[in-house]
């Protein structure tokens, strides 16, 4: 049968029926990996202040409990000189990253050069320092791996100090990037500072401790 004839007979079977050809529809699905990178969980307690505490016996009596402007907090608890305290800081596989998005841990009281967007940028004899970003309640930290993504990383001097449970810090000691050291003084608590000696910008940091 000749190419004629057989479109010849399509036709006229879908004339006969009165409908078009079935249509298979082909669907591609392709699989889309999304990595998912938990971040420190950092867990602290919150004190009375100047809350009104039912049988405290400073807090439970009206008006003698004041914080700010002389007032006293009826319901909840408050910032009004309660203050709060760091219990533990949680890194999932006790490993910290820092990629400036976020300022949880920035120390800004000690920090002083740019931050954030997803970089750092120091100058000369600047610093970014960090809160307390590792606390392992009732465990030292004796070692860690400290690891910075920078241009020039050369021109950073890293350090990384442990603190006692209590808060008490130990001396800020030198680490070599990409070098595991042992702490000379150990703690259950862990800060980080970088100083430049010259023009650098950070896109991630990594401590891994244990």
């Amino acid at each position: 049968m000749g190419l004629t004839n057989l479109g010849g007979n399509l036709q006229q079977t879908r004339d006969s029926v009165s409908s078009e050809p079935d249509e298979q529809s082909v669907y591609i699905v392709s699989a889309i990996n999304i990595g998912i990178e938990v971040g420190p969980t950092k867990i602290t307690t919150a004190g009375g202040g100047s809350a009104f505490i039912i049988g405290h016996p400073t807090n439970g009596v009206l008006g003698t409990a004041l914080g700010m402007n002389g007032k006293q907090v009826i319901i909840g608890l408050g910032g009004l000189g309660g203050g709060s305290a760091i219990q533990q800081v949680i890194n999932p596989n006790s490993r910290f990253v820092e990629r400036f998005n976020f300022d949880t841990f920035i120390d800004t009281s000690n920090t002083t050069c740019e931050y954030g967007g997803g970089s750092a940028s120091l100058t000369n004899t600047e610093i970014l320092q960090s809160e307390v970003m590792a606390f392992k309640s009732g465990t030292d930290i004796d070692k860690a791996l400290f690891r910075v993504s920078s241009d020039y990383p050369s021109r950073l001097t890293l350090q990384l100090q442990t603190l006692t449970g209590n808060g008490s810090a130990n001396p800020w000691e030198s680490f070599t990037n990409g070098t595991l050291k042992t702490f000379t003084t150990t703690g259950e608590q862990m800060k980080y500072k970088i100083t430049a000696s010259g023009t650098a910008t950070i896109n991630k940091i990594l401590i891994d401790y244990s």
